[in-house]
């Protein structure tokens, strides 16, 4: 009992990222979520250990405080990542999910690649990296996203 008050104590000094708990890595549970929530999906292909502008987009975007306020308030997220390295894979997803996903959204292989889908798995808007950072993406989102 002891040990379980602890890891509790532990667990609240030092939470995980609010990064990772916005990513879903499951695709059908994704839809499943933006239908209770009446939102869109950003679906993000990704290239996380090898791509430069993936990379760079994780650290710009994904992990400002004001991209995550906005993305847990409008859009569920969803990465597909296709890692070079498989050794302490993070995100991982059904490799034929990712494959039918990749198919479906992103036929030319571009990395990173970000689409917008609605519920109903229709293709809204999509993009590759921006520079600018997190008010590049803003801009893309509002111009491109209904109106809450």
């Amino acid at each position: 009992m002891l040990l379980i008050l602890l890891i509790s104590y532990l667990s609240s000094l030092y939470p995980l990222p609010p990064e990772d708990n916005l990513w879903l890595l499951d695709y059908h549970k994704a839809i499943e979520v933006a239908q209770s929530k009446d939102r869109p999906i950003m679906m993000v292909f990704t290239g996380s250990d090898w791509c430069k502008n993936c990379i760079a987009l994780e650290k710009e975007v994904f992990q400002d405080n004001a991209f995550i306020e906005y993305a847990n308030e409008n859009l569920v997220l969803l990465r597909v990542d296709f890692p070079r390295s498989k050794k302490d894979y993070k995100y991982k997803m059904d490799e034929e999910t990712k494959s039918k996903l990749a198919e479906k959204y992103n036929p030319q292989g571009t990395f990173p690649f970000i689409v917008l889908i609605s519920q109903d798995e229709a293709s809204i808007a999509s993009s590759g990296y921006r520079k600018g950072g997190w008010q590049s993406y803003q801009d893309f989102l509002v111009n491109h996203l209904p109106k809450p």
